[in-house]
């Protein structure tokens, strides 16, 4: 049974075409359908006629008209649409009533016969099925880019250009940087099966002591390697566990890190960051002795990046501080001596900001760098030390890597009440560092 309805009518109540039975007799050039009962639910309809079509590569809803709809996907993803006398033969048929009926004029507030206000459920919900379908070759493209992208690479230096990648999908750059990035969306992380030092674990935070080596986070979605994807794998059991960066450590940086398990977790831990209420306390073995003198100082000095002539030593990250960084932001960090000997010391150090390589920086720039740091440290002190490790059988102790270690992390429970008192984490130093302590007969400073 038909019924009559006015345009405005169309306009303001467009659910009324799911009504079941609904037909309309179309003119040459117009979709012709016959009143029938339709295979897909009415609610389906209905959030089609309510939100427009949904354009399979970016999302972009609201898409009511048919010719909206085909122009917006020539520009979006027009490698999918390449083809329309193939599978796309709906929109084939949609191209040609926006084509036949495109020159004709139509009385003001009246809409195009290419609208969707116009066109028989049917012919509505078979638009919908065929951009489905495109959806899912869409996911497929974005598949084989990151893969044609990450596969194989284990750094940003060796990952295939996007140009390469859209010579080899035969799309423009644009497009081919537009499925790497929903395809990095679309992919899970890597679970891996490795053993993790808990220090404190509930359902909304977990304190790890990161060993030197491992990542905080992954590099990409195909790689291990960090302290997220083992964590993935310890709450597999759990299909919505997440485990959230809070903050991160440099690579062969040990000690406290902390990760939210939820999102409001997350985002309780990030503005106490913010607000910098969160007290940070490192160790770290310095070449020199600062002596009685400089038993407590600190650093004021701004961090930035470097300037491009510094930047092809082959240290990618590697930062800048005081006037020789562009655009440096403040960084304060406090320093403390708490053991010595003749050429090395243990400081306790306490950023109140949170620069990249901060700590490095500060007491690089102070004159007392880190041992074993070989972005900031000379070569020459290295081998100094190596001699005098040598000189006593120690050379065993000579460390692989930079002796900085995140003693303990202050911070607020996002479960507890804000007057609650602060929990306070903490993770011993490492072997390496506590051996090469004890190869230099380092003697504390204070109690």
């Amino acid at each position: 049974k038909q019924f009559a309805m006015s345009h405005s009518a169309h306009r303001t109540r467009p659910h009324v075409h799911a009504v079941k039975g609904v037909a309309r007799a179309r003119t040459k050039g117009r979709c012709l359908a016959r009143a029938q009962t339709h295979s897909q639910p009415a609610a389906t309809l209905q959030n089609v006629r309510s939100h427009g079509w949904t354009c399979p590569s970016c999302g972009m809803r609201n898409l009511f008209k048919g010719r909206t709809l085909l122009k917006h996907l020539e520009t979006c993803c027009p490698d999918l649409v390449v083809d329309l006398h193939g599978t796309n033969a709906v929109l084939l048929q949609l191209k040609s009533l926006c084509t036949e009926n495109g020159k004709k004029r139509t009385p003001r507030g009246t809409p195009p016969p290419h609208a969707m206000s116009e066109l028989t459920d049917e012919f509505v919900m078979e638009v919908h099925a065929c951009l489905q379908a495109l959806a899912k070759r869409n996911d497929d493209l974005c598949d084989r880019a990151i893969k044609l992208r990450f596969q194989g690479s284990t750094s940003a230096e060796d990952r295939r250009s996007l140009h390469d990648v859209a010579s080899c999908l035969k799309v423009s750059k644009e497009r081919a940087e537009q499925l790497v990035a929903k395809g990095i969306r679309n992919t899970p992380l890597v679970r891996e099966d490795a053993p993790l030092d808990i220090l404190l674990e509930d359902e909304h935070v977990v304190v790890v002591n990161k060993t030197a080596g491992l990542l905080s986070q992954p590099r990409h979605r195909f790689l291990g390697g960090s302290v997220v994807n083992r964590l993935l794998w310890r709450y597999r059991q759990d299909p919505a566990a997440d485990a959230k960066v809070c903050h991160r450590l440099d690579q062969y940086t040990s000690g406290v890190c902390l990760y939210a398990r939820t999102t409001e977790s997350a985002r309780h831990v990030h503005d106490q960051f913010r607000d910098k209420t969160v007290t940070k306390e490192y160790f770290a073995i310095v070449h020199g002795a600062p002596g009685d003198a400089r038993h407590a100082w600190t650093c004021d000095a701004p961090i930035g990046r470097r300037p491009t002539a510094a930047k092809n030593d082959g240290h990618e990250y590697a930062r800048a501080v005081g006037d020789s960084c562009i655009d440096g932001k403040p960084a304060f960090t406090a320093f403390e001596v708490v053991a010595s000997c003749a050429s090395a010391s243990l400081i306790r150090c306490e950023p109140h900001t949170g620069r990249t390589h901060q700590i490095r920086l500060h007491l690089q720039c102070t004159g007392y760098p880190i041992v074993g740091d070989e972005v900031y440290t000379p070569s020459d002190l290295h081998a100094h030390l190596k001699d005098i490790l040598a000189a006593g059988g120690n050379r065993e102790a000579m460390p692989s890597r930079q002796q900085l270690h995140a003693h303990a992390l202050t911070f607020a429970h996002p479960a507890r009440e804000k007057d609650a008192p602060r929990i306070r984490v903490q993770a011993d130093l490492p072997p390496d560092m506590v051996a090469l302590m004890r190869a230099l007969n380092m003697r504390s400073l204070i109690q």
